[in-house]
């Protein structure tokens, strides 16, 4: 629908980059995966458990590139468990959703929004509360259509006024 708006010449990649910007992730879903790295002692040894969530949090805070990118050798090179986990919090798809110094989105609307939730998770939601689960692979795909026509009829709806 957007690659056809009248007057919009902007390409698929710029379309990306645009939605990316608007993107927040879940901080509680990062810290909740902190304390359950850090309950592993294998993974985390218990006295250095404070360390590491430390680390955690300069990750979280460093303002620049450089400051965010030695956090995260340190974090690894002191718990190389923990490599896996920390590597797709590292993509820079899913950084620019979590961390200051990866951020694209307007530091207004970022202060705006809530640490505590997102939006795919809220259309997860609605999405099951309104087509339900574990259906055959047919039913589902019609409940999820279902579920489509009806945002495209309010989009339309809005945009007619």
């Amino acid at each position: 629908m957007f690659r056809t708006a009248e007057g919009d010449q902007r390409s698929t990649y710029e379309l990306h980059d645009v939605a990316e910007s608007l993107l927040k992730g879940c901080h509680q879903h990062f810290e909740a995966g902190i304390t359950r790295i850090a309950r592993i002692g294998g993974v985390i040894p218990q006295a250095e458990r404070t360390q590491f969530r430390q680390l955690s949090t300069t990750l979280v805070q460093a303002s620049d590139l450089g400051s965010f990118q030695a956090t995260a050798a340190t974090m690894i090179r002191h718990f190389p468990l923990i490599h896996p986990w920390l590597s797709w919090w590292l993509r820079d798809e899913h950084a620019s959703m979590i961390f200051d110094s990866h951020r694209r989105m307007d530091p207004v609307l970022w202060d705006s929004m809530p640490d505590s939730t997102n939006a795919e998770e809220s259309m997860h939601w609605r999405l099951y509360r309104a087509v339900e689960k574990k259906h055959d692979l047919m039913d589902g795909i019609y409940g999820v259509r279902a579920f489509l026509q009806h945002f495209e009829r309010q989009i339309a709806a809005r945009l007619s006024g």
